[in-house]
């Protein structure tokens, strides 16, 4: 029973015989293993590290009370974005650790603690307190704590109840303004996605890549997705590594697309070609209006890459 509501549920089969079930006895109830107490009070710059399964045990507002405790910037893995509002003053978004400043910034903390990730922390300079629902290989310089998230931070806050930590919200906004300034953006990258953000209520659902949701909405489930294709007439990644990598030797790489717009319609979804930034947000806001499945065309060239 544990396993199958864990953190990280897995498939469980559980046996029992007939004579278990007819027969009758006082039975002790097992008591919950106590968890024991990691010392993050003495750490002067504690960073919170989160993954999905902080996700899974919903524990949203376990994590922000911890944060806001230890005054402790919440760095996120891809599955754990959104754990901490990315509004939140602590709040330093994805771990993109190509990006130099977020990692000198990083080295300059002298504690991780990580809820919920599955990733090992061996190469990190500084202690790390990792706590999982998974169990967990000895790692050097990793505090392994098996548990849940959320039980896991509940018993922190209150074992922390009278730890006080300076205010660390102004340096994270220095680093967030810097990290997001749109003066340093990709173009049209960072136009394109602006569009959606505004476009898009808070409670959406914003999935990226292939989805099987897009083929059965309409038809199964009362969700008209809306389908974004920027066509840039290419496998843009791959063309630009042939570019780049291989001497400018092309193959394969170059497409000749449909009209999505057109081909949208033959299915009896709506078609939109949005043709910049402007276009797409007001085409977003058109098609999350209307019960009908939607998809919108926006056409761009080669893009660049920073990492």
């Amino acid at each position: 029973m544990h396993q199958a509501r864990s953190d990280q549920p897995q498939p469980v089969a559980v046996e029992i015989a007939t004579q278990v079930f007819a027969a009758e006895e006082e039975v002790p109830l097992i008591a919950p293993r106590a968890m024991a107490q990691p010392s993050t009070d003495a750490a002067e710059r504690p960073v919170l590290f989160v993954g999905a399964g902080v996700q899974r045990a919903r524990a949203w507002s376990d994590l922000q009370q911890l944060a806001e405790r230890l005054q402790a910037p919440v760095l996120s893995s891809r599955q754990g974005k959104g754990a901490l509002s990315d509004r939140h003053p602590l709040s330093l978004g994805y771990a993109e650790w190509r990006y130099r400043p977020l990692a000198d910034w990083y080295a300059r903390c002298d504690l991780t603690l990580a809820v919920g990730t599955s990733r090992d922390f061996a190469d990190w300079q500084h202690p790390v307190i990792r706590i999982d629902a998974a169990e967990q290989m000895s790692v050097s310089g990793v505090t392994a704590i098996h548990g849940d998230a959320r039980r896991a931070l509940a018993d922190l806050n209150a074992a922390l109840a009278d730890i006080a930590h300076p205010d660390r919200s102004a340096e994270v906004g220095a680093l967030n303004r810097a990290r997001f300034n749109p003066a340093d953006q990709l173009q049209p990258q960072w136009d394109l996605m602006q569009a959606v953000h505004r476009a898009l209520p808070d409670d959406d659902i914003l999935v990226y890549g292939m989805t099987q949701l897009g083929y059965y909405s309409r038809n199964y489930f009362p969700i008209y997705a809306v389908a974004v294709v920027f066509n840039d007439c290419a496998y843009g990644n791959l063309l630009r590594a042939q570019q780049r990598q291989f001497g400018g030797r092309v193959l394969g790489t170059r497409l000749h697309n449909p009209d999505f717009v057109a081909l949208a319609r033959s299915f009896g979804a709506r078609g939109i070609l949005a043709a910049d930034a402007r276009a797409l947000e007001e085409s977003l806001r058109d098609a999350l209006a209307v019960a009908a499945p939607t998809v919108i065309e926006v056409p761009v060239g080669p893009m660049e890459r920073e990492f």
